[in-house]
């Protein structure tokens, strides 16, 4: 029995061997999709996966109340892990880590390199492989452990162990170490991203801090429990360190500590403000796959659907001889959906060849995503892969299985059953394909259009024509300045303590009643000038002004909005608590954090030439390549001690810029994808219909039918398919593209009649193309040809 329903499924699949090879096609690019959404979820819950004893870890945060918000905080005091450790029963160890980003320095080569500052149990309680070296290296300061990446950058086709490093930071300091160890490099779904990685003390020593000051916060602050089960207890007793910590910093009073899970701590830290440490994917970048994927699958088994229960009417006669010789319905059933997963496992393998292709390509759009295809030791995919070909086999198959096999075998072979090639249920799944194609297009052009909106967006100073380099204070800021001042090129030049974009500090700011910490830049004379940000109240800092530099603020609009202050110029303001401070002006509001984010009350104050880490010259955008060989140049005659890093305000915010256009390159494809997965069901449903009524169509024209009149009849139920499928597509465009907007940008394009005009015109041509041909033939037939077939 079971070799004939081999034998009847390979002649069926061999006799429409057209519609197979789409179907199989079609579903196996969906089931691509899904295999990159899949791996895609799973980097993202596996974030800190590998430390195997992630469980027992957890992060010191805390709470602090800023106008009635409580606000998550990533910092706490440096002495806070040896005090819990000591004085807290239950709690096993703690370790506490920050980072910085160094030059290593190799004769006349600089490698800038991101360098991580951890007490000597790092490697006790995180997972570190160490692959050459020792693992309680870390037990002598002197010593340094570098990444597989890093050791062979810098001593390539060598052994590093034993070899000296030094380390040249911007604010002139040296340190030196001896590499003792190589670890494995860390997977981009890890929170740490160091390169290297040596002892607390040295960062200690680097920062010039006491750590055992309340007054001192640092970055990260770990601590391992005996019992985890047991955390909520531990943290109900840091409430004893909340008055020692207010009282050593008035200005940064706290309202409570929490602890984070560590397994946990990726995908909560996007409302944690100072981190500093890498966070999982934003949910809308683990989300929108998952239903891109699910959309083009459901596209997939539709037309699968549509597409069997076609060819399935083509072979009433063999279910009604089969019916009438004793086979029963469950048989039947049996055999159809024999024959879909069969199809299923085709379109699974199709789908895992085409993944080959599409999961390094989705990777490589992404910096921070590193997917990969692995069949051997990862059993959950396995069983995805599983689960994915059942799911596919029975929603796609099921119907038409159950659909065909119900029909009595009488009225089969008397010819009084006949089934046309679309009926309602396949004229619903059509116009759903056609609305999710159409939500794909729209949303294509959208991000398109919000590529190029945001690439072209006003952020409220000048991007494209400034060029800036980090400095080390007044002297090699005067050294640099009278340098590059001579080039008439330069249309304008500063120095200031932080940068726009890329450095800035948060201070707390009172008016009235209201205090909240505010996001600020220290500046130099003509800062403002120089990054071309509007002025439109009030005037700019005066230069070499010991006035301003104690007294003044400048704000910008939604500053005003925040603090409700109508009349600026004038107002005092008390900076954290003790420092009064008058607005002298008022500026555009500016995009301080990139477009990501909402704009922020933002405040500049003065600065001392001392204090200059960056210098800042504005050059017409032609002249850029040039003035950047000349600041190099300049460089290299006053600062010879510390390499030349050269950056601009473009270069910085590039990243965000990828970011826009790989996103946009992701609808486009979905777009293509579902259209063309949708033009196909079409195509076929048009293919199958003009065989069903050849003998129909040939009656017509021969009784006078133009080519006109038989391509309208053949056409008209699609048009009307297409219509419906224009209004509901473009009504769930408008709410769920807005939607998927709004969760990945503060500020974006507004919906626009021309992205769904244009969505609906490109459907429509699509189609037209894809149907055009096989109508206008079916049309043009010789009559006599199509009566004599039938």
């Amino acid at each position: 029995m079971f070799k004939n329903y081999i034998l009847i499924t390979l002649r069926n699949l061999w006799k429409n061997k057209l519609f197979v090879i789409t179907n199989i096609l079609g579903l196996g690019i969906a089931i691509a999709c899904c295999i990159v959404a899949y791996l895609n979820f799973e980097f993202n819950s596996e974030f800190n996966a590998f430390h195997e004893n992630g469980e027992k870890i957890f992060k010191v945060n805390c709470f602090r109340n800023v106008n009635g918000n409580e606000l998550k905080y990533g910092i706490v005091p440096a002495p806070m892990g040896p005090a819990i450790a000591s004085e807290i029963s239950g709690v096993e160890d703690f370790v506490r880590y920050s980072g910085t980003t160094g030059n290593y320095k190799f004769d006349d080569d600089y490698f800038p390199t991101y360098t991580g500052y951890v007490d000597e149990n790092f490697a006790d309680i995180f997972t570190l492989e160490i692959v050459k070296g020792n693992k309680n290296a870390l037990s002598d300061r002197s010593n340094i452990l570098l990444s597989e990446r890093q050791a062979e950058k810098f001593f390539p086709n060598e052994n590093p162990i034993g070899k000296g490093i030094t380390i040249q930071h911007n604010n002139s300091k040296i340190e030196e170490y001896t590499v003792a160890g190589v670890f494995k490099n860390l997977p981009l779904n890890s929170s740490f991203r160091f390169e290297a990685l040596t002892r607390f003390e040295n960062y200690v020593d680097l920062r010039e801090f006491d750590d055992t000051s309340w007054e001192q916060l640092i970055q990260v602050t770990f601590i391992t429990l005996n019992d985890p089960s047991k955390y909520k207890s531990i943290e109900n007793q840091l409430g004893k360190y909340i008055p020692i910590q207010n009282q050593a910093r008035e200005d940064w009073k706290i309202n409570a500590y929490y602890l984070e899970p560590f397994l946990t701590m990726a995908q909560n830290m996007e409302d944690v403000r100072e981190a500093y440490l890498w966070e999982a994917l934003n949910p809308a970048a683990v989300i929108a796959p998952n239903v891109m994927a699910a959309l083009i699958l459901l596209i997939a088994c539709f037309n699968f659907t549509n597409t069997s229960i076609a060819i399935a009417a083509k072979r009433l006669k063999e279910i009604g001889i089969r019916k009438v010789l004793g086979g029963n319905r469950f048989q039947l059933i049996l055999q159809f959906m024999g024959e879909n997963l069969l199809l299923c496992f085709m379109a699974l393998v199709a789908g895992l060849v085409i993944a080959e292709v599409f999961v390094p390509s989705y990777s490589q759009l992404w910096d921070f995503l590193d997917i990969k295809l692995s069949y051997t030791d990862n059993l959950d995919f396995l069983l995805f892969l599983g689960a994915l070909l059942m799911v596919t086999a029975l929603f796609a198959g099921s119907y038409p299985a159950l659909f065909i096999s119900k029909f009595e075998p009488a009225g089969i072979l008397k010819g009084s059953l006949k089934l046309s090639g679309t009926n309602n249920f396949t004229r619903t799944l059509l116009t759903l394909q056609f609305s999710i194609s159409l939500i794909a297009l729209i949303a294509g052009v959208i991000f398109t259009q919000n590529a190029e909106y945001q690439r072209t967006l006003d952020m409220g100073f000048d991007k494209d024509q400034t060029i800036f380099t980090s400095i080390n204070g007044q002297e090699e800021y005067n050294a640099l300045k009278n340098e590059l001042i001579q080039h008439p090129k330069i249309l304008s030049l500063a120095g200031s303590q932080n940068y726009i974009s890329w450095d800035w500090q948060s201070m707390n700011i009172g008016y009235n009643e209201r205090k909240q910490d505010i996001d600020g830049l220290m500046v130099g004379t003509n800062y403002i000038k120089t990054m071309d940000i509007k002025l439109i109240e009030g005037r700019d800092f005066i230069e070499n002004s010991a006035t301003d530099r104690n007294e003044s603020i400048i704000v910008n609009e939604q500053f005003l909005k925040d603090y409700g202050i109508t009349e600026a110029v004038g107002e005092r303001v008390v900076l954290n608590d003790t420092l009064p401070l008058t607005i002298v002006g008022v500026v555009k509001d500016i995009y301080l954090r990139g477009f990501w984010g909402p704009v922020y009350p933002t405040f500049f104050r003065p600065v001392k030439e001392e204090n200059f880490n960056y210098l800042t010259f504005k050059v017409a955008q032609q002249d850029i390549p040039e003035m950047r060989d000349f600041l190099k140049k300049s460089w290299s005659k006053v600062i010879i001690d510390r390499p030349f890093i050269d950056r601009s305000l473009e270069g910085n915010i590039q990243e965000a810029y990828t970011v826009n256009n790989n996103i946009k390159l992701m609808f486009i494809y979905l777009s293509i994808i579902a259209t063309l997965l949708s033009v196909t069901g079409l195509y076929t449903m048009v293919s199958l219909n003009i065989l069903k009524k050849l003998k129909e169509l040939g009656i017509r024209k021969v009784l006078g039918a133009s080519a006109f009149n038989i391509a309208h009849k053949i056409n008209r139920e699609f048009l009307i398919i297409l219509s419906i499928a224009s209004v509901l597509g473009s009504v769930a465009a408008y709410y769920l593209v807005d939607m998927l907007l709004a969760s990945v940008y503060e500020q974006y394009i507004d919906m626009n009649v021309f992205a769904f005009i244009g969505g609906i015109f490109l459907m429509f041509i699509l189609c037209g193309f894809t149907i055009g041909y096989k109508v206008y033939s079916a049309a043009i037939e010789n009559p006599v040809k199509a009566l004599k077939d039938n």
